[in-house]
């Protein structure tokens, strides 16, 4: 008989997640600095991402060997999704390109204003199409389902007895903090909470599989042809503060309402496991050491890009 995961281990798996990348990246830095000195980078960050986005699916694996529980059972990813969610899963993934863009726009716009320095897109060179192909597998694919694998798959799975809004927000928050940039922390939460109401509501890890890699996918498509980009948000850019503001927040409040509809029409079959027919409180502190830490580290990496301090 299967063991539950329990929110102990989504815990240990979301602080891991948060520290997996720090980790890789400083260990691969320090190995290129030693041994090749002159590199660019890009080699490193290439490096980094591949075996950050592995060390994901390792971390969820080992935590369900630590839990005794089968890894494709633990993570919902032996569930097959049905045709209709699949197709949710791709609609609203362009659909909420229309709601993210704008919502990065004003954010970057926000921080710029109190001094921070932006950083621009990948390091690639998305005129090659050698990188391209590379990008659409490390920047769209890998993460997809690397990423929904621990953060989905264990952190939310394991925090489903908390409730719908716990497990939801809280494996959103940890994912966004995992990225460890205060310039992505609006974009991915709202990726994740969208992400996480599809793993919730269907009991199958791959809708959000396929939503976080349509949306990584277009956004790759926007980067790699500015002129897209330009007809279709272009005027984003000459409204003035206030009118971005208020457009951004109609647009969650629009969101808001329609994901809400969406996910109440899916009309799943009951939960067919024990932890979703629990009901208790977060009292366990150790639950919220992930999101301590990764705050801390979002905050003392984002200090060195104010140009002020």
């Amino acid at each position: 008989m299967e063991k539950d995961i329990t929110p102990n281990t989504s815990s240990r798996g979301a602080l891991l997640g948060i520290l997996v990348p720090i980790a890789v990246a400083l260990l691969i830095g320090m190995i290129f600095l030693v041994f090749t000195p002159d590199n660019d980078g890009v080699i490193v960050n290439v490096l980094s991402s591949l075996f950050t986005e592995i060390a994901f699916v390792l971390i969820a694996f080992y935590l369900s060997k630590q839990n005794g529980t089968n890894f494709w059972v633990m993570t919902k990813a032996n569930i097959k999704p049905k045709s209709k969610h699949i197709y949710l899963a791709i609609g609203l993934s362009i659909a909420c390109i229309f709601l993210f863009l704008p919502i990065i726009s004003l954010w970057e716009n926000l921080l710029s204003t109190i001094g921070y320095k932006i950083q621009d897109g990948l390091v690639y060179d998305l005129t090659n199409p050698m990188w391209i192909i590379y990008s659409i597998f490390a920047v769209a694919l890998l993460p997809a389902i690397c990423e929904e694998t621990l953060f989905r798959g264990v952190v939310l799975n394991g925090t489903r007895s908390l409730g719908i809004k716990f497990c939801v927000l809280y494996s959103a928050l940890c994912f966004s903090l995992m990225h460890l940039n205060i310039q992505q922390l609006p974009y991915t939460f709202i990726l994740g909470i969208i992400c996480g109401l599809f793993c919730y509501h269907t009991h199958s890890l791959w809708p959000s599989v396929i939503f976080h890699f349509i949306n990584n996918s277009f956004v790759l498509l926007l980067m790699c042809v500015p002129a897209l980009q330009n007809a279709l948000f272009g005027w984003w850019s000459a409204l003035p503060i206030w009118a971005a503001i208020l457009i951004a927040l109609v647009l969650v409040v629009v969101a808001y309402f329609v994901i809400r509809f969406v996910f109440t029409h899916i009309n799943n079959a009951p939960p067919t496991d024990k932890q979703e027919t629990k009901s208790t409180s977060p009292k366990d502190k150790k639950l919220y050491i992930p999101l301590i830490v990764g705050a801390v580290l979002v905050i003392i990496l984002s200090i060195s890009r104010f140009g002020a301090l």
